[in-house]
């Protein structure tokens, strides 16, 4: 269910005064002028929430289920107490305690009414008389923000809870006996933007596949369907969200076949032109790696090239050409590992091999709802990687599409045979043109192919364990042949709080990749930089002068983290939109 609720005035909807909950949101620096400004916010126990409040709060402000000024003062001694065995704590403890001491959700009465509210429909402007005020220890933190939903649903009233359940049981649409929040503390645009995407992030769930079990209601909040910046801010969460269900939906649903049908309502939805390159069709028209990955399967594999033209045109708001990106996912829907075949620990969560996919959509749509000037192609390369008496082996030795032979190292290093392909095909417009010029391939509206060229190549894959060890399950790891795009990436990824690690591509690796037999290996058995030397695998396969970008990540959350929930996770895509954009302006 999407977390955020938008009203306007033209919706006719009845929402009644008594379900809306107002979020009162500011730094504790920030609360004695906003004390000021509502001199009669009151806590639960009716004390004045003025300067006094806040310095008696005082050393316990980690405290997050403190409810009035006496019981923080009470409890001051105890902290104090407990500080000197901290140093034995556990690390979900510490974490607890740091979460404790950035956010503070106090729950208040009395919070103000409109008393304009009657010139709008009746009660979409009233106040209600529950509200909360949440003392955020920096309020531009996207994962603080995130992390108030689950505070605020904790001491959300138990008759709400048995409210929620009753329409639950009954399947009665009463929105007016739900919560709905809302903020309404003046924030910028910009903060308000931040704390809406962080409420979406957070309010996700995954029970598509659950028959018995009651639904879980996430906490809605009231957005202002007028304004852009928080309309962008849902729907960027909702993209997300739809990008996370994608990993987390199991193999033996999302197969190559199923996967294709989305990727052609996502054209059809959006004015995209498909073409779709099936089994042997792959060999036929120059694809040898990736029909030699996914030829072992029930499902055929395939290629999926989705092209847009820019939405505003051939130009750019400044005059300027728009550019070209190309996005590339890697889209394994299950990995066995093949012949060298996993073990069961190893093959548990390998649904998720198709993350690079799910990520590269993600961009792709993020784009395209931001209405981003760019002409774009997104090649997915989708395959499943299985045994049978078909599949690949080891020191096997197939052609490329550059035409580089490659000695398969390893089958369960497959996805980077997925992408040797889908790259060459992505930055090298020369194939593309011999391809055409020997009827190999559908002819396309000229208008779609605007630029052969790409101004920039991305893509995303769930790569390699070694990623995995160097960085952690949260930390992408990204390579370039541009130092620019590593100086940009390392902005945004900072300032959209996206995290992502930038590793060199250390060219003294490269001979291990040396082939006896082939041009090149396409996995070595140095035990060392795992995630470098498949960096520069993919980097042979990308046409010299063409910038690109390798995102090496996991795709999945090993743990419950606020804003992430265990699980599928769509991993940078926010820091690429935003550089994107600023490269594509350039």
């Amino acid at each position: 269910m999407l977390a955020c609720y938008a009203l306007d005035d033209n919706d006719t909807s009845t929402t009644d005064a008594n379900s809306i909950v107002d979020i009162y949101a500011c730094s504790r620096e920030g609360l004695p002028a906003m004390c000021q400004r509502h001199g009669n916010l009151r806590d639960a126990a009716g004390n004045s929430l003025d300067n006094s409040w806040l310095a008696a709060l005082g050393e316990n402000e980690n405290d997050a289920n403190a409810s009035t000024a006496t019981e923080s003062t009470a409890t001051e001694s105890t902290a104090t107490e407990s500080a000197a065995t901290e140093s034995a704590a556990t690390e979900s403890a510490w974490a607890e305690r740091a979460q404790s001491a950035s956010l503070l959700a106090l729950k208040i009465l009395d919070a103000p009414v409109e008393q304009e509210c009657s010139k709008k429909a009746d009660t979409k402007e009233a106040y209600s008389k529950e509200a909360y005020l949440c003392l955020l220890s920096s309020i531009d933190d996207l994962w603080l923000w995130a992390s108030l939903p689950s505070r605020l649903l904790a001491t959300t009233s138990q008759q709400t809870i048995q409210q929620v359940k009753q329409i639950v049981k009954h399947k009665v649409e009463q929105k007016s006996e739900q919560k709905i929040f809302r903020l309404v503390e003046p924030l910028d645009e910009a903060k308000r933007a931040r704390a809406i995407l962080a409420w979406g992030l957070a309010s996700y769930v995954f029970e598509k596949f659950q028959k018995t079990r009651t639904k879980t209601q996430p906490l809605r909040l009231l957005i202002d369907a007028s304004n852009n910046a928080e309309c962008e801010a849902a729907e960027q969460a909702e993209i997300i969200c739809e990008g996370r269900s994608l990993i987390n939906t199991p193999a033996n649903i999302l197969t190559p076949a199923a996967f294709e049908q989305l990727v052609q309502k996502i054209a059809n939805d959006s004015n995209g032109h498909l073409n779709a390159i099936r089994g042997e069709e792959l060999q036929a028209q120059n694809y040898p790696l990736i029909y030699a990955v996914g030829k072992s399967a029930r499902e055929p594999p395939r290629l999926l090239d989705l092209r847009w033209q820019t939405p505003t045109g051939s130009n750019t708001p400044n005059g300027k050409k728009a550019k070209s990106l190309t996005i590339v996912g890697k889209g394994v829907c299950f990995d066995s590992g093949g012949l060298n075949m996993k073990n069961a620990s190893a093959m548990l969560l390998m649904k998720k091999d198709m993350g690079g996919a799910a990520s590269a959509i993600c961009l792709a749509q993020l784009l395209r709802a931001r209405r981003s000037p760019i002409n774009l192609r997104l090649l997915l390369p989708i395959v499943e990687n299985a045994v049978s008496r078909d599949a690949m082996r080891p020191m096997d030795i197939y052609d490329s599409r550059k035409g580089d032979s490659v000695e398969i190292g390893h089958t369960d290093a497959e996805g980077r045979l997925l992408l040797a392909d889908a790259l060459w095909e992505a930055s090298a417009p020369d194939t593309y043109q011999k391809a055409q010029t020997q009827n190999l391939l559908p002819e396309l509206a000229p208008d779609l192919i605007p630029d052969l060229v790409p101004d920039l190549v991305i893509d995303f894959a769930t790569l390699t364990g070694a990623a995995r060890v160097a960085t952690g399950p949260m930390i992408p790891n990204l390579f370039t042949n541009n130092d620019k795009l590593a100086a940009l990436a390392t902005l945004h990824a900072q300032a959209q709080q996206d995290p992502m690690w930038h590793i060199p591509l250390v060219q003294e690796y490269r001979n291990v990749l040396d082939s006896r037999c082939a041009d090149i290996l396409s996995a070595s058995t140095w035990q060392y930089a795992g995630a470098i030397t498949a960096a520069l695998f993919l980097q042979n396969f990308v046409a010299k002068g063409v910038p690109w970008i390798h995102l090496d990540m996991m795709g999945w959350n090993d743990k419950a983290r606020p804003g992430r929930p265990e699980g599928g996770e769509i991993q940078a895509v926010r820091a690429m939109t935003a550089l994107v954009e600023q490269w594509c302006q350039q």
